[in-house]
């Protein structure tokens, strides 16, 4: 246990009781889902005999870019703008001084707000598995909102 800052203003009795909530603690059990073991599959019979408007629905997916997977990455394959937080491009480890000039600002994405992008950047992206993938390099626009 660490102590210090808020638990410093505890009484004897509440620094007991936080202890024996420490000390009790159970290591997390999981618990599985009954089909969880039941491989999910698409082939050809699943796929509609036709699309009102392919490619317009958005997708969330978990790409790896620069040799990191990340989660719930939006992917609207109707636009035509790619954007990448700063936050994003300084947990990847990619340095700033990588990024090159933006052409111009764009509008849409925050409501009654133009963006003015940091810079831009083209990085790997990979999507889907080692059994099945696709890796293309992509231009991002680096953003700060």
């Amino acid at each position: 246990m660490i102590y210090g800052g808020p638990s410093m203003q505890l009484t004897s009795r509440q620094r007991k009781r936080e202890r024996q909530e420490v000390f009790t603690a159970r290591m997390a059990v999981p618990q599985y889902l009954n089909w969880l073991s039941t491989p999910i599959t698409f082939d050809r019979d699943d796929h509609p005999d036709r699309f009102v408007a392919p490619g317009v629905y958005p997708l969330v997916v978990d790409p790896i870019i620069v040799n990191t997977r990340l989660s719930k990455v939006l992917m609207d394959s109707g636009s035509s703008l790619n954007i990448i937080y700063l936050e994003t491009l300084d947990l990847l480890g990619i340095k700033r001084a990588q990024l090159q000039p933006s052409a111009s600002g764009f509008h849409g994405v925050v409501p009654r707000k133009k963006a003015l992008p940091v810079g831009r950047i083209d990085l790997p992206v990979c999507f889907g598995t080692a059994a099945n993938f696709r890796k293309e390099t992509l231009t991002f626009e680096v953003v700060c909102f």
